[in-house]
């Protein structure tokens, strides 16, 4: 998580007025009122210390997104009073297979959700439309042997909703810009949210608390495109449906991890004052494709290695720490696992580390994250090129990934 320091949130308030979007409900009757308590957060005032920003001098793509998501927050903000709009987004959510709703669906399905936002916006001569157009992010760093890692990524405005399987439509919700804050050591995102008068509170929440808490948490992010966001959802929809048949692979009682990793100079860590951390993490799709079709197993298996420290990455530190790879299945010929390491943000939703096709059937790697280009180990492009070539083995302990962004070493273990 990248955590921006300069000062303290400055965070304007645009009234306690509520938007009077209604809805049918063809005749039947429904609770449609909220229930103002907070479950499992507590409020915390946004202060100097809590080492909360909008700018990144290093990076002014950065400081515009911020910007964009907290007008947007801005002008969507006065909506979670509505319960109609949190029900919208809660299913719009679950739908999606990737916890998250783009403002373009909006446009369809609650077009008067969409045009209340716009309205507000256009009071700063804003709009849904001209903020997607200039959400864009120039990448740092990136190598020149390699022309697609210099190419502008592009973005569209979308709410993540991290806690939408156990949330509760009829608790209030809690809305945040997510902007980064470092507190008590943990990463954290300023929220906003209303108590039963309609006066604004503040307050910051970590993964844990997004996770644990009923209330609804609505973050908005700027998210890969939604054409390739649809991918990731269509194959976690699959492999829900699907139920791989584990218990008919072979198993063996050799596995292999990863022992050493390294996070190279300029890239990883994260800006700012408050001891910032980098979270190197794994995923992998094993494929069995010993017959049409293929069966897929751990399609969404992500693995914190560990957090870099800052000084860590820059003394280039190589840490030996054990991890998934293969776990316990017997890599034989027909099977393959495919793999991508990345920058974990708990409060982004994915982005598309890889994908390729077995047997006329596609397979997807994704991870939250909150770049297009916060991976570590391949150009998600060039992923299926690079699975494990487990028969290596036969005549070396260990197989050596080194690329300008990072170093993974894998290893066998009887």
């Amino acid at each position: 998580m990248k955590k921006i320091i300069y000062g303290a949130l400055i965070v304007s308030a645009i009234g306690t007025s509520i938007y009077s979007c209604k809805k049918e409900l063809n005749n039947s009757v429904e609770n449609d009122r909220i229930e103002y308590r907070l479950d499992k957060i507590t409020e915390v005032q946004i202060s100097a210390e809590n080492n909360v920003s909008l700018k990144n001098e290093s990076d002014l793509d950065e400081e515009k997104l911020n910007l964009q998501l907290i007008q947007l927050t801005n002008a969507t903000k006065e909506l979670i009073k509505d319960y109609h709009f949190n029900k919208l987004i809660l299913k719009l959510a679950k739908e999606s297979n990737t916890e998250t709703v783009y403002l373009s669906e909006l446009l369809v399905k609650g077009p008067e959700f969409y045009n209340a936002i716009n309205s507000k916006l256009a009071i700063e001569k804003l709009s849904i439309e001209l903020i997607t157009q200039n959400m864009t992010h120039r990448p740092i760093l990136p190598n020149s042997e390699f022309p697609e890692t210099a190419q502008i990524e592009a973005y569209e405005p979308a709410i993540l909703v991290p806690n939408v399987e156990i949330a509760n439509k009829h608790l209030q919700a809690v809305i945040s810009p997510n902007i980064e804050s470092d507190y008590n050591e943990e990463d954290c995102i300023v929220a906003w949210y209303y108590d039963q008068s309609g006066s604004q509170k503040e307050t910051i929440i970590n993964e844990k608390t997004a996770l644990e808490t009923t209330n609804p948490i609505f973050i908005f992010n700027h998210a890969i495109p939604k054409a390739k966001m649809d991918k990731i959802g269509v194959f976690v929809d699959k492999i829900k449906k699907a139920h791989p048949n584990d218990e008919t692979a072979v198993k063996t009682t050799t596995f292999f991890e990863s022992r050493e990793i390294q996070i190279k100079n300029g890239y990883g860590y994260e800006s700012g004052l408050a001891k910032p951390k980098s979270e190197y993490c794994f995923t992998g799709c094993h494929v069995i494709q010993n017959s049409p079709p293929a069966n897929f197993l751990y399609p969404d298996n992500f693995v914190k290695i560990r957090e870099f420290t800052k000084s860590e990455v820059q003394n280039s530190t190589v840490v030996s720490v054990p991890t998934w790879h293969a776990d316990n299945y017997l890599p034989y010929a027909g099977h393959k696992v495919y793999w991508n390491t990345f920058e974990r943000d708990w409060n982004r939703s994915p982005i598309s580390l890889g994908e390729g096709i077995i047997w006329t059937q596609n397979w997807v790697l994704y991870g939250k994250a909150r770049y297009s280009s916060d991976w570590y180990s391949w150009i998600p492009n060039t992923t299926n090129i690079h699975e494990t070539p487990f028969d290596w083995f036969g005549w070396t302990p260990s197989i050596s990934y080194d690329n300008w962004k990072s170093l993974y070493k894998l290893y066998k273990v009887n």
